[in-house]
């Protein structure tokens, strides 16, 4: 009788746990409703979204080596900053191609903030981690594996984004995997 007592306890310990991990971790929830076309709607979007305007943007498609080619000579071109966040990173030849370049700009004193989904890039390898946190970068992992996040360990972090220096922007379905610099994804 005292064992399933123990363990009616420890169940109800741990569904108080998933329920509190997931109540902490709010997703903010955005409602707009607007018979406007687009085009006269952005002030209202830059508003809500803290953003700003700027005329004169140019949008470029990039793909494969043309992408990292150019992700790591605007990097290495940096004058202020770099934020760095993607899903999915393996440890290879481009992993450490941008951990270089990454550490390179941070220990040039520049802000290099770089966000990784803990289950995604697993596989980056703790040299790189290590050498862009030796570096002065400020890493994190999303999401990380921990009991405290036991209600959210499903959600994860599929956006792939770069900013440099606030002004170059760099958005899409990249991944930090050497199989993806030749054309196919794995």
């Amino acid at each position: 009788m005292k064992i399933a007592a123990a363990l009616f306890l420890t169940f109800c310990v741990l569904l108080v746990l998933i329920i509190w991990s997931i109540k902490r971790h709010r997703d903010p929830h955005l409602r707009t409703q607007a018979d406007a076309p687009i085009e006269t709607l952005i002030p209202s979007i830059s508003g809500l979204s803290l953003g700003t305007t700027v005329e004169g943007n140019s949008v470029e498609l990039l793909e494969c080596n043309e992408f990292f080619d150019a992700v790591l000579g605007d990097i290495q071109s940096a004058n202020a900053s770099v934020h760095f966040e993607t899903f999915l990173w393996k440890d290879g030849e481009l992993g450490r191609r941008l951990a270089a370049a990454l550490s390179e700009r941070a220990r040039a004193g520049l802000q290099v903030r770089v966000l990784l989904d803990a289950i995604g890039s697993k596989d980056i390898g703790e040299e790189a981690e290590r050498q862009m946190k030796d570096a002065g970068c400020k890493f994190e992992w999303f999401h990380r594996r921990h009991l405290l996040n036991i209600g959210v360990i499903a959600e994860r972090d599929h956006r792939k984004i770069v900013v440099i220096d606030g002004r170059i922007g760099y958005v899409g379905g990249h991944c930090i995997v050497d199989d993806w610099t030749n054309g196919k994804a794995v």
